[in-house]
C-alpha cells in the first residue's frame, strides 16, 4: 500500500510539473508576442513620423525660394533706389524669421513624437490626436493643404466631430489642386448626422452650396441657422437675402424683421425689406421702408430709384423726378436712371427731354452682351413709340429699324408697318407684314 501511495504522489508531482512548465511557456510566449507586436507598432509609427518630417519640410521651400529670389535682386547688376532696397531687405528678414519660427515649431513637435515612439506604454498617446495636432500647427502657419493631409490621417484612427470639422475647414481653405468640395460636403454631412444643429458645419455647407450655385440647398442650411441663432444679425440678413433671391418672400420678411430688431439703423435692411414688400404687393409699406432707408443714409441711391419707380406708378411725377435726379446726380451715367427720367418727361409731355434722356440711357450701354442689347432695344422702342404718337413716321421708322437690326420684336414691326404705310412705301410695307406674320406663327 505504501508503494502504491508513493507512486500516486510521484505521478501527481509529475503532472504538476508538466502543467507548471506549460503555463510558464505559455506566459513567455504571450509576453513575447505582446512585446513583438508593441515593438513593431512603435517602429511603424516612428517611420511615419520621419516621413511626415521630410514631407513637411518640402512645404517650406517656397519661403526659401522667395528669399533666394530677393537676394538675387540684391546681388543683381541693376541699380535699386534706397526705398526699393529697404523693402527687399525687410522682406528677406521677415521671410527668414517666419521660416525659422515655423521650422522650430515643427521640429519641436517632431521631437515630442520621437520621444513618444520610444515610450513602452503606448496608452500614453494616440495617433489620432497626434496627427490632429500636426494639422492644427499647419493651419496656424497658413499651410491649409498640408493641414488637410494631417487631418485625413487623424480621421483614419478616429472620426470625431472636431476632427471632421477641422478637416472640412482646412480643405475649404486649401489650394485648388487639393480642395475637393464633395469631400468637404461628406465630412459636413457626417457631422450633421451626429449633431444636426452644429452651426459651423451648417454655415460652411450653406456657403459651399452658394458657391456652387445651389441656392435652394444653401437655403436649407441657412433656415436652420436662422432658427438656431435669432441673435445673429449676419445670419438673419444672409438668410433673408437668400430667401428673397429664391422667391421665398414670407421667409425673407421674417428674417429681415429679425435682423432689423437687432440693427434698426442699418439702411440696406430697410431698402431690402422694401423690395420684399413691393414683391408682396404692399406698395405703401415698401415706400415707407425706402423712405426710412434714405433717412438713415441720405446718400443711398438704391432706395431713391425704387421710390421714383413707385411714385411714377402712382402718378406723382414731380416728386418722382426729384428722386430720380438725385439718383442720377450721385450715380452719374446710369441706364436705369436716364430711362426712368425719360419716362417721367414723357408723362409730363416733355417730348424733347424724354428723347434726350432715353438716348443718354442708350449711350451708357456697351452692347457687348445680350442683356445690354436688349436694354438698348427697350430704349429705342420708347423713342420709336414717341415719334409714332407724334405722327412722325420717318423718325419712328428710323428708330424701329435700328432696334430691329438687333431683335425681332412684334411692337417694333408694328411701328415699322405703320410708318411704311404712312410714308406710302408699299414694298417695305409688304416686307414688314411678312416678317410680322412669320413672328406670330413662330410664337
Amino acid at each position: 500500500m505504501q508503494e502504491v501511495d508513493s507512486v500516486r504522489r510521484s505521478r501527481k508531482l509529475e503532472w504538476f510539473a508538466v502543467i507548471f512548465a506549460l503555463l510558464l511557456l505559455s506566459s513567455i510566449a504571450i509576453v513575447f508576442y505582446l512585446y513583438s507586436r508593441n515593438r513593431i507598432a512603435e517602429i511603424e509609427f516612428q517611420l511615419s513620423v520621419y516621413k511626415e518630417l521630410a514631407r513637411n519640410k518640402v512645404h517650406y521651400r517656397d519661403i526659401l525660394e522667395r528669399i533666394s529670389s530677393l537676394e538675387d535682386l540684391l546681388e543683381g547688376n541693376e541699380p535699386l533706389d534706397a526705398a526699393s532696397l529697404s523693402r527687399i531687405e525687410n522682406r528677406v528678414a521677415l521671410s527668414e524669421n517666419r521660416l525659422r519660427n515655423l521650422l522650430n515649431q515643427l521640429n519641436g513637435r517632431m521631437n515630442d513624437l520621437e520621444t513618444l515612439v520610444w515610450t513602452r506604454d503606448r496608452s500614453k498617446y494616440d495617433l489620432a490626436s497626434e496627427y490632429a495636432e500636426l494639422g492644427e500647427l499647419s493651419d496656424k502657419s497658413g499651410y491649409h493643404s498640408e493641414a488637410t493631409g494631417f487631418y485625413r490621417e487623424s480621421l483614419q484612427y478616429e472620426q470625431t466631430e472636431e476632427a471632421l470639422m477641422s478637416y472640412a475647414r482646412s480643405m475649404y481653405m486649401a489650394s485648388s489642386d487639393v480642395r475637393d468640395d464633395s469631400d468637404i460636403l461628406k465630412a459636413l454631412d457626417a457631422i450633421l448626422v451626429r449633431s444636426p444643429y452644429n452651426q459651423e458645419a451648417l454655415q460652411l455647407r450653406g456657403r459651399l452650396y452658394l458657391e456652387q450655385g445651389h441656392k435652394d440647398l444653401a437655403l436649407e442650411s441657412y433656415e436652420v441657422l436662422a432658427a438656431l441663432a435669432p441673435e445673429s444679425f449676419q445670419i438673419q440678413r444672409d438668410t433673408a437675402r437668400l430667401a428673397l433671391s429664391e422667391g421665398r418672400f414670407d421667409k425673407a420678411l421674417v428674417c429681415y424683421e429679425r435682423a432689423l430688431s437687432l440693427e434698426y439703423e442699418e439702411s440696406s435692411l430697410h431698402y431690402e425689406l422694401g423690395e420684399v414688400w413691393k414683391l408682396l404687393g404692399e406698395v405703401d409699406k415698401a415706400e415707407s421702408s425706402w423712405r426710412r432707408a434714405l433717412e438713415i443714409d441720405p446718400s443711398f441711391t438704391a432706395p431713391a430709384l425704387s421710390l421714383a419707380e413707385v411714385l411714377v406708378a402712382k402718378g406723382r411725377y414731380e416728386e418722382a423726378e426729384e428722386f430720380v435726379n438725385f439718383y442720377i446726380q450721385i450715380r452719374g451715367d446710369d441706364y436705369k436712371g436716364h430711362l426712368l427720367l425719360g419716362d417721367i418727361h414723357h408723362q409730363n409731355e416733355q417730348f424733347l427731354e424724354a428723347e434726350l434722356s432715353w438716348k443718354k440711357a442708350q449711350n451708357v450701354l456697351v452692347l457687348n452682351s445680350e442683356v445690354d442689347i436688349s436694354l438698348w432695344v427697350d430704349a429705342s422702342l420708347r423713342i420709336a413709340r414717341l415719334f409714332k404718337e407724334r405722327g412722325e413716321a420717318g423718325r419712328a421708322l428710323e428708330y424701329s429699324l435700328a432696334a430691329l437690326a438687333y431683335e425681332e420684336r412684334a411692337e417694333l414691326l408694328d411701328i415699322a408697318i405703320w410708318s411704311s404705310e404712312k410714308l406710302g412705301d408699299e414694298d417695305a410695307l409688304s416686307t414688314y407684314r411678312r416678317r410680322r406674320e412669320k413672328l406670330s406663327l413662330g410664337s
